[in-house]
């Protein structure tokens, strides 16, 4: 569920938490695996098809497309009630963890 701090004056979901949110899931293809990498946003681009709301739960379904030595290429939805209300794509940067 998300905070009720994320909200907007609208009573919707804030752009800029829906905008984290997604960053932040970028490095879902690393960060609960224990690797000796980390992850840097190197792009991240997005839409948004339809507004979020406060009171419902926020699903999220992230496809790695591509991985290279060194970068991964990432699809991502943000959804409530099976409705996309974002969508994107990013490229992040292994880098090693220290």
């Amino acid at each position: 569920m998300p905070p009720v701090s994320a909200g907007n004056m609208l009573g919707g979901l804030h752009g800029g938490f829906l905008a984290s949110y997604a960053e932040h899931a970028l490095g879902i293809f690393v960060v609960p695996f224990d690797l000796p990498i980390q992850t840097v946003t190197i792009s991240l681009g997005f839409e948004y098809p339809a507004g979020g709301r406060v009171d419902q739960m926020l699903e999220g379904e992230a496809e790695l497309i591509r991985e290279t030595k060194r970068m991964q290429f990432v699809r991502l939805t943000l959804s409530q009630n099976g409705e996309a209300i974002l969508i994107g794509s990013g490229v992040v940067r292994k880098v090693p963890r220290t």
